[in-house]
């Protein structure tokens, strides 16, 4: 008996167990000469026997010729061979073995024989083809939200490499080649409604497929400041960014998103009573003209709404480290003075070192960028870091409304040129 059943790959081991009985209806205990033949020898590499105690295998070339001692009766011996073929051979092995008893005279040879058992050996590994693919995934996700999908192929002995082929609803293809039992893809949609995801996996010999349906959910926004559930859900201390012990989801004059130059969480109160609307983090609203500082968190759009009319509100931005105490917000929109958009700043109120700021935005004053006192303030900005250098210079930046920068710079050229003239008359 041969252990494993189809195509053999060449230079590779092959097994065989050979099992000798004496039937008890023999009458007698009996020595025998086994003998096992490989054909065509030129298949064969290398050639092992290994048998029970007391017996003795000889190999010569392809054949294996065995002694087998008093085998008594109602008995077995077994003989396990084990044969390499050569690496560049292909086409069959046969094997045959015969079993003669050599003290006593069988009445009954027909049962002395074995095989022939055939191998098929190739050159290059037989191709398993795939019998399925399951796929797994979500059942639901959020618009916007990356939905993670896994394939997995078998059976486990299936050839590789295989392609694996993602297509989705709304999304581009994506494939995968070169891979194993398993594929992994993300996808991502931006309009709720039902999706189908189907993955097709391939190999040299064989193709099969799976699809799956999934559910994209329009985003919660259970405060409706503009900022999903699931992104506040995701600012320190556990969604709760401003740490007053309430997710910041719940209120509607908190909110924590990330920011829009490194995606770190930056938090925005508005005044209790008051609530916020269409927050988000921007990028410079006007790179071209804007001030000579670092905006490390980029800027934030929103609207803070019931703010009494005319009356002032204080916005607290709790940011992701601790900032300069010279640390200044900058806006770019209209002003009472000028109601086209330009650069201007708004002092800050608290700012002591640490990652916290207070800015005060006047319904209908500057800081408002609908510059009508309606109980609505809109508002634009972010926080910069002053100090930058500008020409081998430190320009001062403490405008209250916009100013000419080329003034600045002149100024403080003039400024460092007269220092200069100073220090050569001493």
């Amino acid at each position: 008996m041969r252990q494993g059943s189809g195509p053999v790959l060449a230079g590779t081991s092959i097994t065989f167990t050979l099992t000798v009985s004496n039937s008890a209806a023999s009458g007698w205990d009996a020595d025998g000469l086994l003998v096992d033949t490989f054909d065509p020898a030129v298949a064969v590499s290398t050639l092992n026997a290994d048998a029970s105690p007391g017996d003795v295998c000889q190999t010569a070339g392809a054949v294996v010729t065995c002694t087998l001692s008093n085998v008594l009766t109602g008995t077995t011996r077994i003989v396990t061979l084990t044969v390499t073929t050569t690496a560049t051979y292909s086409g069959t092995l046969t094997n045959s073995a015969t079993v003669t008893p050599t003290d006593a005279i069988d009445p009954d040879g027909s049962d002395n024989a074995a095989g022939p058992i055939i191998v098929t050996i190739v050159t290059q590994a037989p191709c398993a083809a795939p019998d399925d693919v399951a796929l797994d995934g979500p059942p639901t996700t959020t618009v916007g939200l990356a939905a993670t999908f896994t394939a997995t192929v078998t059976p486990p002995t299936t050839t590789l490499p295989v392609t694996y082929t993602w297509e989705a609803t709304d999304r581009p293809d994506v494939v995968h080649t070169g891979g194993g039992l398993s594929d992994t893809v993300d996808f991502t949609w931006n309009v709720a409604g039902t999706k189908t995801v189907t993955v097709t996996a391939v190999n040299g010999c064989g193709i099969v497929s799976a699809t799956h349906v999934i559910t994209v959910e329009a985003p919660l926004d259970t405060d409706g400041d503009g900022v999903i559930d699931v992104v506040e859900d995701g600012a320190p201390h556990g969604g709760d960014g401003n740490e007053d012990g309430t997710p910041d989801r719940l209120q509607a004059d908190v909110a924590s998103l990330p920011n829009a130059e490194d995606g770190r969480y930056v938090t925005l109160e508005s005044p209790p009573g008051t609530n916020m609307t269409g927050v988000q983090a921007v990028g410079n609203p006007s790179p071209g003209d804007a001030p000579p500082l670092n905006f490390p968190y980029g800027f934030f759009s929103f609207t803070i709404n019931n703010v009494g009319v005319g009356d002032t509100a204080v916005l607290t931005l709790t940011l992701p480290d601790a900032v300069p105490d010279t640390t200044e917000y900058w806006k770019y929109g209209p002003t009472v003075a000028d109601p086209t958009d330009h650069w201007y700043q708004i002092p800050v109120g608290d700012n002591d070192g640490d990652d916290l700021i207070t800015i005060s935005l006047t319904d209908g004053g500057d800081g408002d960028d609908d510059l009508a006192a309606n109980g609505v303030i809109v508002d634009q900005g972010g926080p910069g870091m002053p100090g930058q250098p500008v020409g081998g210079v430190s320009v001062p930046l403490s405008r209250g409304v916009a100013a000419e920068w080329l003034g600045l710079v002149m100024l403080a050229v003039l400024g460092t040129l007269t220092a200069a003239l100073v220090r050569r008359k001493t």
